[in-house]
């Protein structure tokens, strides 16, 4: 069932505004098949009695108005019932007044208590297995189809009505009978549509508070409610939730011009809100007791929640078709790099989202269609329409020509549109729908010419057919959902591809920072090597020549991406600018005054160890700046753990750093890494120890890094491993 919607005329407008004046819930008199009595909520004295309490309970209204309840029912009724503070749960109560049994139903009306009276049925005894068989049968159902049809006989079967139809509801108010259940001689309506002014906003509103209501006959006589207003408030009474509410006139003239005698309505209501009714009609006046009326509302119940299960799981089978479509569409826009692409030209497009007869994505200002659109002219109009607008642009239509006249001009192929901008300005995607001639069957012809005055009911209610031109199939609220959930895709994507050339560049950067000088200085074999872990890292390594030896440097900057490789780019730029100063403490103490608060502004810091090395006499002066994973292996497979108390570079603020000494004897070998390697072990020490092991059985600088190298390949590291070793030959 599409949720479609129709054009208000102006005419229809009129009467919605006129029936919402109308207050049908202070009506001032009841229907005559019952009596009513208002009683104080705090003194139990009646306040109001309708005037045909001596007919229906024997006593004259001057004689109960201003005594107590108790007069009319008894103390104990008035203990156990009115003291009640939820007075619903147990309605109907069985009292004997008058000498006659009454049905007594009793609900709070504000500062009252409104006590009303039906007469016994005799027909009640066998209600309730009939009524648990019809629940059974109901259950049974699978579609809402059938479900629709199986409640319309059920309630017709426990009522003996004439006819019981099911209403929908559309979003804009008009209405459609969806099932029904008749007798052969009255004409069906079936699929017929009715307006809004029908069910007026204030009825709804009614049928919100009270799933029932029972009209016994269109020709009755309303009985007064003697006096008319409650004396201590000087209000009219509050009858929104009376069983014996009497009903507006106008109503009363739409049931006779209907043929229809009594009726009974029931509401369908989801989460809070009216989605339709049943409706059950007689062509003869009929009353029907509260006890079978409250069997209708049970059945009415049932089906409200069978179809909000079935809707419910039609929404779940909608998802995964929706998410399907939309996974297969990011991995199109992944794979070919271009997202208006993947959306209009792979194996799945926009229109198989969104079913339309074609779509256009523009996107980065690139734009691309699928399907029946626009002439290319088009497109660019409609682009620059969107560019130019002065707020993001959503529009939803699926009648364009009357609603959005100025677009329909832009797009003169198209009855509906949905555009929704995304991103940055001018991106967007639009879906087009042509013209869909659509008839809708009416209950009576909807124009004048069927009413006595503009705000009379329809005089005849013959089907009645018209014929919409300038619309299209409407947009449902999931096509809206999923355009949604495609543009945040679409942000996940650009994201993912920002990531991706944020990776690729910081990459770049790290790679340039690899040292390019394979043999630095006679005498010594150097090697490093970097695998960054998922992202780009903050890590680098560098070694050059100085006049008198070699410089190695080995840095980590917290974080990850190109803000952390610009930064480790920076310090290795500014260690190098000082390449010829003898003392390693200058160059670290420059770089950490240039890049103090550029580290400070992103909360950044940076470990680092640089040392510089004297060729002819193996002496290494270095600065350990917060970093601590540095060792020397000696000859004889002793090692020492090199360590300096300086903070690391962007903590340092103002201080100084502090050379520090030590000597690489003939094969001896130094080693400096990052606190990637730490997570390949256990703890810090397992680390620096096997460190310590794998340099023992490594024969060079080169099979000691690729022996670090190839272990972290086999793990997924969080962070990058970066090592760089040097190793002094021996005679």
């Amino acid at each position: 069932m599409t949720e479609s919607t129709v054009q208000i005329s102006t005419d229809e407008q009129a009467r919605l505004d006129e029936c919402a004046i109308e207050q049908i819930h202070l009506p001032g008199s009841i229907q005559p098949h019952g009596a009513l009595i208002a009683v104080d909520a705090s003194s139990f004295e009646i306040r109001q009695v309708s005037a045909n309490s001596a007919a229906m309970l024997g006593v004259e209204p001057s004689e109960l108005l201003g005594r107590s309840v108790q007069l009319l029912l008894g103390e104990q009724w008035l203990r156990n019932v009115l003291g009640r503070e939820d007075d619903r749960l147990a309605n109907p109560h069985l009292a004997e007044v008058g000498g006659n049994l009454f049905d007594v139903i009793v609900h709070r009306s504000a500062s009252m208590i409104i006590v009303e009276f039906e007469a016994v049925s005799t027909t009640d005894a066998h209600l309730l297995p009939a009524l648990n068989a019809a629940l059974r049968r109901v259950s049974a159902m699978r579609t809402m189809e059938t479900l629709r049809e199986c409640a319309a006989r059920e309630i017709r079967a426990l009522v003996r009505f004439d006819r019981v139809v099911v209403y929908h509801f559309y979003p804009d108010g008009h209405g459609e009978v969806v099932a029904e259940d008749r007798v052969p001689e009255l004409e069906p309506y079936l699929h017929q549509h009715f307006p809004a002014s029908d069910i007026p906003v204030q009825a709804r509103s009614l049928y919100l508070k009270k799933a029932s209501q029972l009209i016994a006959s269109s020709d009755y006589e309303p009985v007064p409610l003697i006096p008319a207003h409650n004396p201590a408030t000087g209000e009219p009474l509050d009858l929104s939730r009376a069983e014996l509410r009497s009903v507006s006139p106008h109503h009363l003239r739409y049931m006779r011009n209907m043929g229809t005698a009594a009726t009974i309505s029931l509401s369908l209501l989801q989460e809070g809100e009216l989605i339709g009714m049943i409706t059950c009609s007689a062509q003869e006046p009929r009353v029907v007791s509260y006890v079978h009326r409250q069997a209708c509302e049970i059945l009415a119940q049932q089906m409200t929640l069978q179809l909000g299960a079935l809707a419910q799981r039609q929404h779940h089978e909608r998802q995964i078709e929706y998410q399907l479509v939309r996974s297969e569409l990011v991995q199109q826009m992944l794979g070919n790099g271009d997202i208006p692409s993947g959306l209009c030209s792979g194996n799945v497009t926009l229109v198989d989202l969104v079913q339309a007869d074609g779509a256009i994505a523009r996107i980065g200002g690139r734009m691309m269609s699928v399907g029946v659109t626009l002439s290319a002219a088009q497109a660019l109009e409609l682009a620059r329409w969107v560019v130019n607008a002065d707020e993001p642009v959503h529009i939803c239509s699926d009648a364009l020509g009357s609603e959005r006249a100025d677009l329909a001009e832009l797009v003169p192929s198209a009855a509906g549109m949905v555009l929704w901008q995304c991103g940055p300005r001018g991106d967007f995607l639009a879906w087009f729908r042509g013209e869909v001639l659509q008839t809708i069957d009416w209950i009576g012809d909807q124009t004048l010419q069927n009413r006595d005055d503009p705000f009379s009911p329809r005089n005849s209610f013959a089907m009645w057919r018209q014929s919409v031109t300038g619309r299209s199939t409407p947009w449902l609220p999931d096509d809206i959902a999923q355009i949604g959930e495609l543009i945040r895709d679409i942000d996940g994507v650009r994201a993912q591809q920002a990531a991706t050339s944020d990776l690729n560049r910081g990459r770049e950067v790290q790679r340039a920072l690899h040292p390019k000088e394979t043999a630095p200085s006679v005498g010594y074999d150097v090697a490093g090597a970097c695998m960054p872990a998922r992202t780009v890292g903050g890590d680098f390594y560098d070694w050059y020549s100085t006049e008198d030896g070699l410089a190695i440097t080995l840095g980590d900057v917290m974080g990850k991406g190109v803000g952390a490789a610009m930064i480790a780019a920076a310090v290795r730029t500014l260690m190098r600018v000082d390449r010829n100063n003898r003392d390693p403490s200058i160059a670290v103490a420059h770089a950490s005054s240039m890049l103090n608060a550029d580290l400070a502004e992103v909360s950044s810091f940076a470990t680092l160890f640089h040392a510089l090395l004297t060729s002819a006499t193996g002496e290494v002066s270095y600065i350990d700046a917060g970093h601590g994973l540095t060792i020397i292996l000696r000859r004889d497979g002793s090692s020492v753990r090199l360590s300096g108390g300086d903070y690391p570079i962007g903590l340092a603020l103002g201080g100084g750093f502090s050379r520090q000494f030590e000597v690489l004897d003939p094969g001896d070998m130094l080693v400096s890494f990052s606190d990637g390697v730490l997570d390949l072990y256990d703890d810090s020490l397992d680390a620096i120890e096997a460190i310590v092991a794998l340099a023992r059985q490594a024969p060079s600088p080169q099979s000691l890094v690729e022996s670090v190298m190839n272990l972290a390949g086999a793990l997924t590291m969080p962070d990058d491993v970066t090592v760089v070793a040097v190793r002094r030959n021996r005679g």
